[in-house]
């Protein structure tokens, strides 16, 4: 689990009427700043026992170095009265997350053990670095 909050962002949108029955749209946001957080990692790898973690890693020193978002759309109405509209979008979409964990613990199940290993990652050393990147064409 990934948490963070109170991030900064900035948000913006653009609408634009082409045409009586065709629009077009920008928006997005962004992080003004990375921001710090907190991520617990934890991994299922005994496939006999699905429903419980084998290995797990927290890391208090977690970082978002960056998240955003935008999306292009077109809107063709098929409806574009004055109270109410009806109509089709196709657009695209495109979303990313950054984040760094530093030092932390750890409880690791070895080859034949169950959480059967501890230990510790150094303060201030990167230990996970995570990037997260969508692509999402989309019609509506």
């Amino acid at each position: 689990d990934w948490k963070y909050s109170n991030a900064p962002i900035v948000k913006g949108a653009f609408n634009w009427d082409l045409l009586p029955r065709v629009s077009v749209g920008a928006s997005g946001w962004t992080t003004l700043a990375g921001r710090g957080g907190n991520m617990v990692d934890r991994d299922w790898l005994d496939t006999s026992n699905p429903g419980t973690w084998t290995d797990e890693s927290k890391h208090p020193n977690t970082r978002l170095n960056f998240a955003n978002e935008f999306d292009l759309n077109i809107k063709g109405w098929l409806l574009n009265q004055p109270d109410y509209q009806l109509g089709l979008m196709a657009g695209y979409q495109e979303n990313r997350y950054s984040f760094t964990a530093k030092g932390g613990s750890y409880i690791y199940s070895s080859e034949g053990g169950f959480r059967d290993e501890t230990g510790s990652f150094p303060d201030g050393e990167r230990a996970i670095g995570y990037k997260q990147h969508f692509k999402m064409p989309y019609i509506g």
